[in-house]
């Protein structure tokens, strides 16, 4: 007989103090569990409030990422061409005075 089997067969059977410990310890594990499952309804209550807020909000400007960016290139596209406008402006009175 090894080491190994000689501890796995001279095991005691549990008394009535491990047999209460392990029931606690089920009821501690069914416990955190419970408490978990209603924290997570409680903030998917508030989540929801606020996925709906975004999704309203994003109903409303009805812009897609897509008209967002072509937008953006728009502005940009109009700030160079005022900028060279105004570098354009301050070499011409550079060059009157």
């Amino acid at each position: 007989m090894t080491t190994a089997s000689k501890d796995n067969f001279d095991m005691a059977p549990p008394g009535p103090s491990e047999r209460l410990s392990s029931c606690l310890d089920t009821y501690r594990l069914i416990g955190i569990g419970f408490i978990a499952v209603i924290t997570g309804a409680v903030a998917e209550r508030f989540l929801a409030t606020e996925f709906e807020e975004v999704a309203e909000a994003t109903h409303e400007v009805g812009a897609t990422e897509t008209d967002v960016l072509v937008e953006l290139r728009e502005v940009r596209n109009r700030l160079e061409r005022l900028e060279a406008r105004l570098a354009g402006r301050s070499r011409a009175q550079t060059a009157e005075n």
